[in-house]
């Protein structure tokens, strides 16, 4: 079949717009990752790779992250991001300031993990932090248990959350979903609450 050459131009601009000129792809990045399955742990080298690649495409990090589990869970890996590795990162790239840092604590994370489910216990994605973690941001107040995550991800969305609460006045909400609704943008999804609060997120720089 013959396609008109204005379908194909218009597919040549998407591919020019999801893939910056000299960008690496991410299947490239991982490959070495996914190449096998089981558990991997990124060193810092690889994790700056990964945030580079989301800095070229104007990402911010969890629409790294849900890129990353994607491709993690097509190939059954699963990857490990040591706290001081994301840490020494967080020195160098900005990701997100402190709306960022109220789900992502750089000081306190002691390991992420992303990806396949190895065992039962296994979310895809669990982070831990050597203690728990509360920040006040614009309403409400965010407390993240030592181990919290997102059972399930799927098509920009992180679902079937635990560990982490949202507090407004008297009440207390388990935070249930986050949904990458808009580039740049979340929606945060909480348990017996219909509306969400919508946040943007800033895309990922590098520091001065």
């Amino acid at each position: 079949m013959r396609f008109p050459k204005s379908i194909l131009a218009l597919g040549a601009c998407i591919a020019l717009w999801s893939s910056p000129a000299g960008a690496e792809e991410l299947s490239t990045l991982l490959k070495p990752v996914t190449d096998t399955r089981g558990l991997h742990t990124a060193d810092a080298a690889l994790l700056d790779r990964l945030l580079q690649y989301g800095l070229e495409r104007e990402l911010n990090i969890f629409e790294v992250f849900d890129d990353v589990i994607l491709d993690l869970k097509a190939s059954g890996s699963r990857l490990r991001i040591p706290g001081s590795t994301f840490r020494a990162a967080a020195e160098q790239y900005d990701l997100g300031r402190e709306r960022a840092e109220a789900l992502l604590p750089p000081q306190k994370i002691t390991d992420i993990y992303l990806g396949t489910r190895l065992s039962v216990n296994d979310s895809e994605i669990d982070v831990f932090l050597s203690e728990e973690h509360s920040q006040y941001l614009e309403i409400a107040d965010i407390t993240l248990s030592t181990h919290y995550g997102f059972k399930h991800v799927e098509g920009r969305l992180f679902s079937q959350g635990f560990g982490a609460r949202v507090k407004r006045f008297l009440f207390r909400f388990t935070l249930d979903k986050i949904d990458l609704y808009e580039r740049n943008k979340i929606a945060i999804y909480v348990e017996d609450f219909g509306r969400p609060k919508r946040w943007r997120i800033d895309k990922i720089i590098r520091k001065e």
